[in-house]
């Protein structure tokens, strides 16, 4: 594998370090250039099941800028990145008259 670092705008600051993630859902492979080199490692993701049925895997936590808001990021399967607020990620939801988590930790 090749990886290639564009340059689009003059840096005013030499990074020591970039983190570069990829993979599929579960797995993920991290990429950190550091002094020149690039290291490998390989992480298991925490997965979790939606209450519509869908799986994702959990990025991280974050926080909105405006309002300081604790914030979760999570990524489909198909890629995409989503956001929602951490109480909302965390609630409970009515499904046919029942309170069910909307989001469940699935253990591998």
């Amino acid at each position: 594998m090749k990886v290639v670092m564009k340059q689009s705008a003059p840096l005013y600051f030499k990074p020591s370090c970039v983190s570069v993630f990829f993979g599929n859902v579960g797995t993920s492979r991290r990429a950190v250039y550091h002094a020149g080199h690039f290291h490998f490692s390989t992480t298991v993701m925490t997965r979790y099941r939606h209450y519509k049925g869908g799986i994702y895997e959990f990025v991280g936590d974050a926080t909105l800028e405006s309002d300081l808001t604790a914030m979760v990021v999570y990524r489909a399967a198909d890629g995409a990145l989503w956001i929602r607020p951490g109480a909302v990620f965390h609630e409970r939801v009515d499904v046919d008259g029942q309170q069910v988590p909307r989001f469940v930790r699935i253990d591998d």
